[in-house]
């Protein structure tokens, strides 16, 4: 049984198609219907206004701008509360400015926390190997601690996986998807193929393009946010379509 009130600070940078970002705002409404306190870091935290629009309105989620310089990470003494545990995710660095504050407080005040390591989700045998395995830091403010790592998994050996609805918790925001500048993932009525688009740059997505364009019926196509939908752009420009 997990203990009630902890602190969590998480970290997430956002890589590409927010895919990080979705998994660390998962874990975070997990947390919270745990009973548990959780303050997010990200880099990018403008996506959570299409992606989770109401997730301002939990007091026990905080949602923090990633610490950039003496101005990215502020506290005033004893008003800001040290965590009982911080999670990398997903390889992410921690900033050196936050560890270096983290630990002064941590040894004047000898109050333990458990620095995660989270990894990404895998089919394949290693993480069973991996998991819950310690990491030495070897320099650095937190030289002589360890990161431990956590493999989420399908088996009883990773990690596991997050419940979809455990009791209690915020409600999933729907995501907007940029191609039919809707807020539902409602299809249109009269699409004969209906398609989801998650991609990065494929250099083959004019030929696809072209060709949902030549068919004989209606096709909905629907992109994700981020590299995949800038990209559909630029390509239906080049073609002279308009989304």
């Amino acid at each position: 049984m997990m203990p009630d009130s902890f602190l969590w600070d998480i970290f997430c940078q956002v890589v590409d198609n927010h895919g990080d970002l979705g998994v660390c705002w998962r874990l975070s409404q997990h947390m919270v219907s745990l009973g548990q306190r959780v303050r997010l870091y990200v880099d990018e935290p403008s996506a959570l206004s299409w992606m989770a629009p109401k997730h301002s309105k939990n007091p026990s989620l905080q949602i923090l701008p990633w610490p950039k310089g003496s101005a990215g990470f502020q506290r005033d003494g004893s008003s800001w509360e040290s965590p009982d545990a911080v999670v990398e995710a997903f390889g992410c660095e921690i900033p050196a400015l936050y560890l270096e504050t983290l630990c002064a407080l941590s040894k004047a005040e000898v109050r333990p926390w458990t620095w995660i390591n989270l990894e990404y989700l895998s089919a394949e045998d290693y993480p069973e190997r991996m998991h819950q395995l310690a990491s030495p830091v070897m320099s650095g403010p937190a030289k002589g601690m360890n990161k431990w790592f956590f493999y989420p998994g399908f088996t009883a050996q990773t990690g596991g996986l997050l419940e979809k609805h455990p009791p209690g918790e915020l409600k999933r925001e729907t995501p907007k998807c940029a191609a039919d500048k809707s807020s539902s993932l409602m299809w249109h009525g009269n699409a004969s193929l209906k398609v989801f688009l998650f991609s990065y740059e494929p250099k083959a997505l004019k030929d696809v393009l072209i060709a949902l364009s030549n068919a004989q019926t209606l096709t909905h196509l629907k992109v994700s946010q981020g590299r995949a939908s800038s990209h559909t752009h630029e390509v239906l420009q080049t073609l002279h379509f308009w989304l």
